[in-house]
Order: C-alpha cells, then structure tokens, then sequence
C-alpha cells in the first residue's frame, strides 16, 4: 500500500524517498528496519451487537445497533531508519517565471 501522507501534505509537488537498506560496515546492523511494541503486534476483540455474538441470543449488554458482532483486528508496526545519513527525500523543484 503506498504511503501517500507527503502528497497530501504537499498536493503540488512530487516526492521520491532513497532509502539505504545495506547493513552498517562496523555494527552489521540494518539501515531500515521494522519493528512492534512487545504484545501489540495483533490486537483482537469483539463488540457485542443486538443477540449478543451470535445474534440469537436474547437479553444483555449492546455495545453497538449491529446485529450480531464485530470482530476488530487491530495491528501495530513501525520502522526505523538507523542512520538517515545514508537516506534521503527528493522534492520535485517547480520553476515558474
């Protein structure tokens, strides 16, 4: 999925992002990397609609007007650039006269 957050941010001009993905010479360690909080890699839950999870059943608590539930899955991921020496943003440069 592409990220378009700096083409919404800036609608009239175009971006390319370089990033150095190669390991460092001294550490080894990556240029890019991903990475998740410790337990909220996958978060799921249900919300109980009109007859509870099945939707037949009669009586107790409604959380929302569907009928029956909903499931949510909810995922948390970030990345890192180690070293944003080695990567770059390039702005597009409009020249009007």
């Amino acid at each position: 999925m592409p990220d378009r957050s700096l083409s919404q941010t800036y609608p009239d001009y175009g971006f390319a992002v370089f990033l150095d993905t190669s390991a460092d010479m001294k550490s080894g360690r990556p240029g890019i990397a991903s990475f998740t909080l410790k337990g909220a890699e996958m978060t799921t839950g249900f919300v109980a609609g009109l007859g509870g999870r099945t939707g037949r059943e009669s009586g107790g608590n409604i959380a929302t007007g569907v009928h029956g539930s909903e499931y949510h899955i909810l995922g948390y991921s970030c990345t890192v650039v180690f070293n944003p020496y080695r990567s770059f943003i390039l702005k597009e440069n409009i020249y009007t006269d």
